[in-house]
């Protein structure tokens, strides 16, 4: 059976797209490595890069950690969420 693409694929796919640049945001402001904020977050480096290419297999606990390591707002990472 051929797969069906939901009718929101555009709307979620642009949400991804900005949970990944929110992060690559506030890790050029705050200077951090990558590696440091995969420690954060409790996985492996590549497993974050993996990630940041398809944000949308972040679990919540992983974006809230690094939020918290890039002192995002929540607000600004919940809006990508719901």
């Amino acid at each position: 059976m051929p797969r069906i693409r939901p009718l929101d694929y555009d709307e979620v796919a642009e949400r991804h797209k900005r949970i990944a640049g929110k992060i690559r945001e506030y890790q050029h402001v705050t200077g951090c490595e990558l590696e440091f904020i995969a420690k954060a977050a409790g996985i492996h480096v590549k497993t974050l890069r993996l990630r940041l290419k398809d944000p949308g297999t972040f679990t919540a606990r992983e974006l809230a950690r690094i939020a918290k390591k890039l002192k995002i707002p929540c607000d600004e990472i919940n809006q990508y969420i719901c």
